[in-house]
């Protein structure tokens, strides 16, 4: 059992995820699965985000320099 929870916890710090900080082994969920895809949706619509904001802010240069 210790085992496979140290084996989650480096998959977990090789993904580079905060998921179990501060967390010692006792405390540690084996459905590293369900946490990690959480914290990958989260990730990617912080992406998608920053994907829009910087579409919006090149529209506008080109707008600004005529072009389009």
């Amino acid at each position: 059992m210790q085992l496979a929870k140290m084996s989650k916890l480096l998959m977990a710090i090789e993904l580079d995820t905060k998921v179990y900080k501060g967390k010692s082994l006792d405390d540690l969920d084996l459905d590293l699965g369900t946490q990690m895809m959480v914290q990958n949706q989260k990730m990617q619509r912080k992406a998608e985000l920053v994907l829009v904001q910087t579409s919006g802010v090149v529209a506008s240069m080109l707008m600004d320099l005529g072009v389009g």
